[in-house]
């Protein structure tokens, strides 16, 4: 992701819409986005991208260090960890299974590309039921739900290397 470019107002406009407002609970203004990815990409602590499928711009995604995420509080994080949120803001792709590919290629990049990382965390909202589902086909094992924070309830995912 560019925070530069037009990729702020994209993902503005992905994250405004319902499937995703609801669960995400950011219809950022576009100077927010921009902002957020910023200090995403100043701090090495995560990494914001835009994905495609196809050719096709339709998704946005963090990589980041789960030990120094929220998540953190509910579980026994390792330095190493990594954590992932996924969100599939063209509509055309929702609920057909093919972000979910996106999520099974990611993981596993994730796994290959760093031995130290032993785990890859998810921890979508309680509601978002078609992350759940998309997490388990892909070999993720529910650890529970968990409040995060006040008003911020997840349901914790983890899968392991093998």
């Amino acid at each position: 992701m560019d925070p530069a470019s037009g990729d702020p107002e994209r993902i503005s406009t992905w994250m405004a819409q319902p499937h995703l407002s609801e669960t995400w609970e950011q219809p950022w203004p576009v100077e927010k986005w921009r902002a957020d990815s910023q200090a995403r990409l100043d701090s090495g602590y995560s990494r914001p991208l835009i994905f495609s499928i196809d050719g096709v711009e339709v998704g946005y995604a963090e990589v980041y260090r789960a030990a120094q995420d929220e998540v953190a509080c509910v579980y026994e994080a390792e330095p190493a960890d990594l954590g992932i949120h996924i969100a599939t803001g063209d509509l055309a792709f929702v609920g057909r299974g093919r972000a979910s590919g996106f999520l099974g290629a990611l993981t596993a990049a994730l796994l290959e590309a760093d031995p130290a990382v032993h785990r890859v965390i998810a921890d979508p909202d309680v509601r978002n039921a078609r992350m759940h589902a998309a997490l388990r086909k892909h070999g993720y094992t529910h650890r529970g739900d968990v409040d995060v924070r006040p008003g911020r309830r997840i349901a914790l995912y983890i899968v392991e290397r093998p």
